[in-house]
């Protein structure tokens, strides 16, 4: 096992200390408009750390019972690591103001847990989720945190989905259900995906649910739009349609009229229909 003297393990430590605070000094000139500039110098310095630490040096601290206190505040953290090194003093520890603005920005994010000993609840929402009736009984259940995950759907779809929460929110606190209470919306934004092998293109089949009650009756209908024009099968969020599909022209359909059913073959083998209500021509 490699060890180093105690000379050597305070040299190493203030290297460490000044690489960190020259570091997070660059902050304001290599990110002149950051909204957070503690937290940008805070993190250069840690970056300086870890590139600068190595891995023998860092094994002897720990031997030693010495390792970095916090990655929250990371230059005040080495100066208490040279102090137990009596390399200089260090100054009174800000601890306090770090932590409080660490939980400040978490509650700006996740918002405030009316229980402080009680962790939040996060639930993923998707559109078929959207009804108030549903999500009031999240919110009851103790859902803090509505997660949308943006790799699916539409900008449309994610709207239906916040509006839903708040519509659910508004009637619980009318009965006096939900007071003082607000769910946190988390947009998980879809980032680049790493791919391996070229692209394909790959066609997935449209899936229209139609609720239905115990005896498997209809309860809703759905209205979508069959097109000959080059365009994509998906479902739509609008208000007028529920989705559009695309087939390739057919001379059959020309003898389609108004009030006729339109038979098929779905994917699982199981016989659907479609009402036909409006023929417009081809453009």
């Amino acid at each position: 096992m490699c060890d180093f003297s105690h000379d050597e393990l305070v040299k190493l430590a203030w290297t460490l200390y000044e690489k960190a605070v020259n570091q997070a000094a660059l902050a304001p000139f290599m990110h002149p408009r950051v909204l957070h500039p503690f937290s940008a110098q805070n993190l250069l310095a840690y970056l300086a750390y870890k590139n600068n630490i190595h891995s023998k040096f860092a094994t002897t601290l720990r031997n030693r019972g010495l390792c970095l206190s916090s990655e929250q505040y990371v230059i005040q953290s080495l100066r208490t690591l040279c102090s137990h090194l009596d390399s200089f003093p260090p100054p009174s520890p800000p601890s306090q103001e770090v932590h409080a603005l660490s939980r400040e920005r978490s509650e700006d994010v996740f918002g405030k847990r009316r229980y402080p000993n009680l962790p939040h609840v996060m639930v993923t929402l998707d559109s078929q989720m959207a009804s108030p009736s549903a999500i009031k009984r999240f919110l009851l259940n103790g859902m803090s945190i509505a997660r949308i995950n943006c790799a699916y759907g539409e900008a449309s779809a994610w709207k239906k989905v916040i509006d839903a929460i708040r519509c659910a929110e508004d009637q619980l606190r009318r009965k006096g259900e939900y007071e003082e209470k607000k769910c946190q919306i988390y947009m998980d934004l879809s980032g680049p995906k790493i791919r391996i092998g070229p692209l394909q293109k790959t066609t997935y089949p449209l899936k229209l649910g139609i609720k239905k009650d115990r005896f498997g009756r209809p309860l809703e209908k759905k209205k979508g739009l069959i097109s000959w024009q080059p365009t994509t099968t998906k479902r739509l969020y609008d208000e007028e349609y529920d989705f559009i599909l695309h087939t390739c022209p057919c001379e059959q359909f020309r003898h389609f009229s108004e009030g006729d059913f339109l038979y098929f073959i779905d994917l699982r083998n199981k016989r659907r229909k479609f009402l036909i209500t409006e023929i417009s021509p081809a453009v």
